[in-house]
């Protein structure tokens, strides 16, 4: 995720695969964002959507978010997926067949939650039908209070899918993204 952009400007396509594997073309580029229940996920979503911290949001009401923004130096119409562990298992695998990566949300005070994520990267595994491990980060909130430690969170990144993916760690009183943009 980068910086904020002009919306005049028109975002490139993304290329992806579908579950054939062949070539699909669309113009936007899409990221599931899944985890535990009560874990600020559409809190951090709405303050990467509207570019600041956005403590006045209703919990998974918003589904789909759009926003035009520099991916890789390139601009991009990005589409997030605030998938809630409450939807219909089949309204959560058309989010998870559509989406090209995805942030795996734990609580860094929710053992629990940290365990659901080899559950949720095994559902991604089940409804994507391919070997190849997608773009991925593993995301610790609530950090304050931890019965997860930065080391066990940096070591399930580590063997998450066959290349370590990205680790990060927030605090949910006030998610401060930008860490995760750079």
């Amino acid at each position: 995720m980068g910086g904020a952009c002009s919306s005049s400007q028109k975002p490139a396509q993304a290329h992806t695969t579908n579950s054939s594997n062949a070539p699909v073309s669309k113009d936007y580029v899409s990221v599931g964002v899944l985890g535990g229940t009560d874990l600020a996920k559409t809190r951090l979503v709405s303050t990467y959507i509207h570019g600041r911290d956005d403590s006045d949001y209703d919990p998974t009401v918003e589904l789909e978010f759009n926003k035009n923004d520099t991916v890789n130096g390139e601009l991009l119409r990005v589409r997030v997926y605030n998938i809630a562990n409450t939807m219909d298992r089949s309204d959560r695998d058309e989010f998870i067949a559509d989406s090209d990566g995805f942030v795996l949300v734990f609580s860094a005070h929710d053992r629990e939650s940290f365990e659901e994520i080899s559950a949720l990267k095994s559902q991604i595994a089940d409804v994507r039908k391919q070997k190849a491990a997608p773009a991925a980060v593993l995301l610790a909130m609530e950090i304050g209070s931890r019965q997860v430690s930065k080391d066990e969170g940096s070591k399930l990144a580590s063997k998450l899918y066959e290349k370590a993916v990205p680790y990060f760690e927030l605090e949910s009183g006030n998610p401060n993204i930008e860490q995760m943009q750079r």
